[in-house]
Parts: C-alpha cells; structure tokens; sequence
C-alpha cells in the first residue's frame, strides 16, 4: 500500500533494494485535491520503478453501496472513515496479489502524529496570559469559518484551543477523541453506558514505566489507537477481499529498540519522526520527507452535505433511533442541520453515529 506518506514510502524504498523484480504498489485518490496524495505516491512509484496501480474514489458510485458491507465485515461500530478507501485499496491490491505490506505503526513507534508534538506548543500556550487566550485568541479562532480541507488550519486551530488548558494526559486523550465530551454527553443524554473511556486511558497512562510525557502517549497509543483502531481497520478491510496484510513497522524488535530511545533524540525540538526522516534522507526525496503529515483521511464532510445527505436523512431519521432510544434523535438532527448549512463541521459526530446506527440495524435489530 502506497499512500505517498513517509512510512509506505519508506517500505517501498527498501523492498525495492531486496526484490529482483519490480515492487507492486497501490495507491488510492479522491477528487478533492487537499485529499489526494497520488502524486507523491506517483513520485516514489516512478524514483523505484515500481508497477503501480492507482484508484480514485468516487463517492456517488461507491459509498452507498459499500457502507453497509463494511460495517458488516467489521462487525464492530467502528467509526474510522478511512476504512473506505482501505477497502477499495486491497480491493484494488487483491486483483494482482495476494499479500501486501502497509506503513502502519510508524506513527506510534517514532511519534509522528500531530497530537504527539500538540502538548509541547500546549505548555508554551499556557504561559499566554489567560485574558488573552481566552478572552482573545479563543473568540477569534471559533468564529473561523467552517473548511472543506483536509485537517485544515480552522479544525486544527478549534481543537487546539479547546484542549490546550488541560494537562498533557487528559489533553492527550481529548484529541484522540473521536466526539468531542460535550457533544457525545448531548448525544447520549442519561444514557451512560460502561465506563468513561478516560479511567481507562488513566490507568494505562500510570503503568507506562516512564515519567517522559511523549513516552506515556506513545505507550498509550500501542494499548488502544494501534490495536483498536488502525490494526482492526486494515485487518478486517484486507481480509474482507481474502487479501493478507503486513505491518513490517511492528517488527518487535524495531518497536522495543525505538521504546528506549530517549525522547530528547527521537523528538528533538517537537519534530515529528526526526530519527525515521533522518534515516530514510538517502532514500527519499527532502520535500517528500519534510512535507506537512497529512494522514490517511477522507473528505466525509464533503460527503455528509452531498453525496450521503439522503442516506443520513433516512438513517438518522428520529423514527429509526427511537429503535433504541440510546441517542437523542432532536441532538442527532440539529448536527446534521447545522453540518449540512456549514455552520459547524459534526462530520465526525455524524459520521459516528450513522456507523452506530448502521451497526444497530444490522446486529441488534435487524428488520
């Protein structure tokens, strides 16, 4: 899987020195180009000579039709929308091969997530006077209009300073948060089932080993974004297409060796993957290698004002989760109204629970 990011890229890399015949890669795109990373994928593909293969999704052919299925083949409510294109992917990889190799694990072995450097600016934050973060900065960041971009500077800017006055623990968790607090407390009103995710996160950040605070997150990454999220994802869509996937970044001994490396080296000054980009400057290309991160994600706001709005409108309708009476359908329409006239972005509250309902229909209650 080529993505064009620093991880597959560097696999490629490196399987094309010990492969006496050409790698076989394959990329997915999107038409809105904030999304699309099949030019920097093309750029590796073309540097090693590989045999290449691209597909562009294309939402009004292909959404519809495939979201119930995968939620069936997931067999979970897992709310990752990048599941998608993970699945058209190997889809894509099946009709040439039968195995392939994927970048996952590079984030969470050298810290390369945006969360992961978020705590550092968050510290220096702090030390702002709080009549100017608050009462300043923070009005002017949410009165930001609502962008289609791909993690744009608006979202990114929200989130920050919504979560920057906690500690770096709890902050660490919120922006791991699929649904922010305040909304999923309006979404499941007296609902509350189990226990808050956060006593969870608690206690594996206090069984870490380790006072260094990026260390704690890594570690906590491994126990629940890793195995709960990106592994499911690529597992479960790769083995819906009877294709096997392999993630060479979580070679234990590569993930024990980089645990020991002090954070000082690994993430010297905040820089995201310092060791892994130093390593791979033989290989890649400088600009392919310090571009900003852009991540493995899909333009589902775009799709839930568009391409989905039909589907969401009868999904969500209040008769449907009244079925089970675990949301607050008056909550669950407002977002999709104030998403759909763009007075907010809720695409992944919204996204969420049409996964969740999805999901109900199909395994608790099915017609």
């Amino acid at each position: 899987f080529l993505s064009g990011g620093i991880d597959s890229s560097a696999i490629v890399a490196l399987m094309a020195k010990h492969m006496d015949q050409p790698v076989k890669t394959f990329s997915i795109g999107f038409a809105e180009k904030s999304f699309d990373e099949r030019p920097y994928a093309r750029r590796v593909a073309e540097r090693y000579n590989t045999e290449h293969h691209e597909l562009v999704v294309e939402p009004e052919k292909e959404i519809l039709d495939l979201l119930p299925m995968l939620v069936e083949h997931t067999e979970e409510p897992t709310a990752d929308s990048s599941a998608l294109p993970v699945f058209l992917v190997s889809r894509l990889a099946r009709d040439h091969v039968t195995m392939v190799l994927s970048g996952d694990g590079g984030d969470e072995v050298f810290a390369g997530y945006e969360t992961h450097n978020a705590w550092a600016v968050a510290e220096k934050w702090r030390k702002v006077p709080s009549f100017i973060r608050n009462g300043i900065v923070r009005p002017l960041v949410e009165a930001l209009p609502v962008s289609d971009s791909k993690i744009s500077f608006e979202f990114k800017a929200k989130r920050f300073v919504r979560i920057a006055e906690l500690g770096a623990e709890r902050a660490h968790f919120c922006w791991r948060r699929i649904v922010d607090e305040d909304t999923q407390a309006e979404l499941r009103g007296s609902n509350l089932v189990g226990p808050e995710p956060w006593e969870r996160h608690k206690h594996h950040f206090s069984n870490a080993g380790t006072d260094d605070a990026l260390g704690k997150m890594l570690y906590v990454d491994t126990r629940f974004y890793l195995p709960g999220d990106m592994l499911v994802k690529v597992d479960r869509m790769s083995m819906a297409t009877s294709l096997e996937a392999r993630v060479p970044f979580l070679d234990h001994r590569l993930v024990e060796y980089a645990a020991k490396i002090p954070s000082r080296v690994k993430f010297p000054g905040g820089k995201k993957k310092y060791l892994l980009k130093k390593g791979l400057e033989p290989l890649l290309d400088h600009d392919l290698l310090y571009r900003k991160k852009a991540g493995f994600n899909v333009p589902k706001n775009q799709w839930l004002r568009n391409e989905l709005r039909e589907l969401v409108g009868d999904v969500l309708a209040p008769e449907r989760l009244a079925r089970h009476g675990l949301l607050d359908p008056a909550v669950v329409t407002r977002l999709v109204d104030e998403h759909a006239q763009r007075r907010a972005d809720h695409s992944f509250a919204i996204w969420s629970v049409l996964i969740f309902q999805l999901w109900y229909d199909r395994f608790v209650a099915p017609n």
